[in-house]
């Protein structure tokens, strides 16, 4: 399920949004909120706030005092998005600070928990394919793409007409792909574009594609997928692929391209070098020295000086 559908939802359920100030002067008079205007505090809590820690505890409280609402069990789901979103935000602030090696295994584990309660208790409910869906992204974010893929398959076994089998064969894929097994990535794949041709079209489906047919050593194949999409990954491998065909003056303009298009890119570093590399392939060695000075200027402790 994803963001958008959520606030919709939220919207939704709370009637277009009742200020949370106005809630106040709901208080009953032993000053207990009614099961509508707890529900609607925790949701709005979770639309409104950065932090989703206020907006957990509320929903978890709504359950405590509402157990038979027919409203517990999307507060169930809403406390697993709560901790999946806290801890999307912990990984990203890792990753900001260099740090995406040390993702706990366990990151998840609060939310995955939450939403198998979704599953087990509510397992008629037309929220249990979202939960599903949501413990292999769970999996996918820890890294542990080898219990992903069960997940996301369980999904398309007991749901097949669930909105998600789309996403979920993706997540299968890019899973066999971040495993390196690249004939399983692709058979998934075509399994998606045969059943969903829209896909084709996708530029992550592209660009994977690419990168699955690059690892095969499929460059001619692989250079014509990176050419239909202008993004970062694209133009680096896009190069790569080019080097590969023994081409260095085409993957100089390639590297070229990444550095003035993208100067943020994950790539740019090696990109840098590599001019260097190409420069030298293509004997002219006074612009190989001059990129190569360049680089170390730029990147005095890449591990490529």
């Amino acid at each position: 399920m994803n963001k958008f559908k959520i606030i919709i939802l939220l919207m939704l359920i709370i009637n277009l949004i009742t200020p949370i100030s106005a809630l106040a002067d709901k208080v009953d008079k032993k000053g207990v909120l009614s099961e509508n205007e707890l529900f609607n505090l925790a949701a709005q809590l979770y639309i409104q706030d950065e932090d989703k820690t206020a907006s957990m505890y509320s929903f978890d409280l709504f359950i405590k005092r509402f157990s038979e609402s027919k409203k517990t069990i999307k507060a169930q789901f809403m406390i697993g998005e709560c901790l999946s979103v806290q801890q999307k935000k912990a990984l990203l602030a890792k990753i900001t600070h260099g740090l995406k090696d040390e993702i706990d295994p366990n990151a998840f584990r609060g939310a995955i928990a939450a939403y198998e309660k979704v599953i087990s208790k509510y397992p008629d409910s037309d929220l249990s394919d979202d939960a599903r869906y949501r413990i292999g992204e769970c999996y996918f974010n820890q890294k542990e793409y080898d219990k992903a893929i069960p997940q996301f398959q369980r999904l398309i076994d007991n749901y097949p007409r669930s909105y998600l089998k789309a996403e979920a064969l993706m997540g299968i894929a890019k899973c066999y792909l971040l495993l390196e097994k690249w004939e399983n990535s692709q058979q998934v794949f075509d399994d998606l574009i045969k059943s969903h041709p829209a896909y084709q079209r996708q530029k992550s489906v592209i660009y994977d594609l690419g990168l699955i047919s690059y690892r095969k050593g499929q460059y001619e194949k692989a250079l014509e997928l990176f050419n239909l999409i202008d993004t970062p990954g694209a133009i680096y491998y896009a190069g790569n692929s080019l080097e590969k065909l023994n081409r260095p003056l085409l993957a100089i303009g390639m590297y070229k391209k990444l550095i003035e298009n993208y100067p943020e890119s994950v790539f740019l570093e090696n990109a840098y070098y590599l001019l260097g590399e190409m420069f030298y392939l293509c004997q002219d060695y006074t612009s190989a020295m001059v990129k190569y000075q360049e680089f170390m200027q730029k990147y005095p402790r890449s591990e490529l000086v």
